[in-house]
């Protein structure tokens, strides 16, 4: 099944990856790069304190941060540092392709 993750542990270790938590009622979490915030945002639940979310969330989450599950996994253990996951949404292929087939004519 995998291993999974409180909370909190979460949210702390996108906030040492360069992620800023939204001050709003729910925990919206930015990844600022160059000192901008990206389109990249993921929301952590408010949850029961430490209680772990489900796999099927951390994958939701890994989605959203453009990332597979076991590199999301790495985001929070920390082999995957803060200046290689940037460069990897630098250069995350959906993020400089359209969301359509080439070619397709639009409206």
């Amino acid at each position: 099944m995998g291993k999974t993750y409180s909370r909190r542990e979460v949210e702390q270790a996108l906030v040492s990856k360069g992620f800023v938590v939204d001050p709003n009622d729910h925990r919206y979490l930015h990844l600022m790069l160059q000192g901008r915030k990206s389109h990249i945002k993921t929301m952590v639940s408010h949850g029961r304190g430490g209680k772990d979310i489900p796999i099927g969330l951390l994958g939701k989450m890994a989605g959203q941060c453009a990332l597979k599950l076991r590199d999301f996994r790495d985001l929070v253990d920390c082999p995957l540092g803060a200046e290689a996951y940037a460069e990897r949404v630098r250069n995350h292929k959906a993020l400089h392709s359209p969301p359509w087939p080439q070619g397709t004519r639009l409206p």
